[in-house]
C-alpha cells in the first residue's frame, strides 16, 4: 500500500511540473486594462477640430435696429407736420414702417413685401436724383430751394432703403410670398388714396402719371389700370429677380 501511495505521489508532482511549464511557455496570465483608444489611427477617421468659431455680429444688428428706429421715430412728427398723414400713403413710407418691423421680428415676408414693392421704384428715384430731378420728377422736390434743408435730408433715406432690403434678403432669405401679399396691400392702398387725398399731391400717382401730367382716361379707369399695371410691370419682374438672387428663408 505504501509503495501504491508513493508511486500515486510521484505520478501527481510529475503532472503538476508539467502544467507548470506549460503555463510558463505560454506566458502569465495578467489581467490587462483595456488599451486607451488612440484618437487618429489608420483604422479609425481622423479627428474633427471645430476650427475657429465665428461670432454673429449681434452688435452691428443691434445697432442697425436702434438707428433705423430712431430714424423712423424722428421723420414721422417732422413729415406729418410739412406734409400731413396722408404723405405716409405713399408706397416709400409704406416700405419704411414695414422694413422696420422687418428689422425688429426678423421677419422674411415682411422684407420681401417690402423689396417687391419699393426696390425698382427706389432705384428709380435714385437715377431721378442724380440727374437732378430731371428724368421722371420722383426726386425733383429735392432740388426746390424753399423746402428746408432738413426735410430734404429725411428724403435721402430713399438713399439707403435698397441697400438695407437688399442686406435684409440677404440674411433672412426671400419669401415667396411677397408677390400675392404686396399686390393685396397695392389693391388696399391705392383706392385708399384716390378716395381720401388731395389731387394736387397725387400721392402714388392715382391721379395721372407723373406729377404734373392729367390723367389721360376717365379717373376711375385709370386707377383700375394703375392697379393691374403696377403688379404686373413693377412687381411681378421684381419678384422673378429676388427669388433668383436669394435662397428661401
Amino acid at each position: 500500500m505504501r509503495t501504491r501511495f508513493k508511486a500515486v505521489l510521484v505520478i501527481s508532482a510529475i503532472l503538476a511540473l508539467r502544467s507548470t511549464r506549460a503555463v510558463d511557455r505560454s506566458g502569465p496570465q495578467v489581467a490587462r486594462t483595456p488599451a486607451r483608444r488612440p484618437e487618429w489611427t489608420s483604422e479609425a477617421a481622423p479627428p474633427r477640430y471645430p476650427g475657429p468659431r465665428r461670432t454673429r455680429p449681434h452688435g452691428i444688428i443691434r445697432l442697425v435696429k436702434l438707428a433705423y428706429a430712431a430714424f423712423v421715430c424722428l421723420l414721422v412728427p417732422v413729415y406729418w407736420r410739412e406734409y400731413g398723414p396722408e404723405n405716409f400713403l405713399w408706397f416709400s413710407d409704406i416700405a419704411l414702417f414695414v422694413t422696420l418691423a422687418a428689422l425688429w421680428a426678423r421677419s422674411a415676408l415682411l422684407a420681401s413685401m417690402a423689396a417687391v414693392g419699393v426696390l425698382a421704384l427706389e432705384l428709380l428715384w435714385t437715377l431721378d436724383f442724380l440727374t437732378g430731378g430731371r428724368l421722371v420728377g420722383l426726386a425733383g422736390y429735392m432740388f426746390e430751394p424753399d423746402k428746408p434743408l432738413y426735410l430734404r435730408g429725411l428724403s435721402l433715406f430713399h438713399l439707403l432703403l435698397p441697400p438695407l432690403l437688399l442686406w435684409l434678403l440677404h440674411r433672412l432669405g426671400y419669401d415667396r410670398r411677397a408677390l400675392v401679399a404686396q399686390t393685396t396691400l397695392a389693391w388696399m392702398v391705392l383706392p385708399l388714396t384716390y378716395l381720401t387725398t388731395d389731387p394736387e399731391q397725387n400721392i402714388n400717382w392715382v391721379f395721372g402719371p407723373g406729377t404734373d401730367l392729367p390723367a389721360p382716361l376717365s379717373p376711375s379707369l385709370y386707377l383700375g389700370l394703375l392697379m393691374v399695371a403696377l403688379p404686373t410691370f413693377v412687381y411681378l419682374p421684381s419678384h422673378w429677380a429676388l427669388q433668383k438672387l436669394f435662397a428661401r428663408p
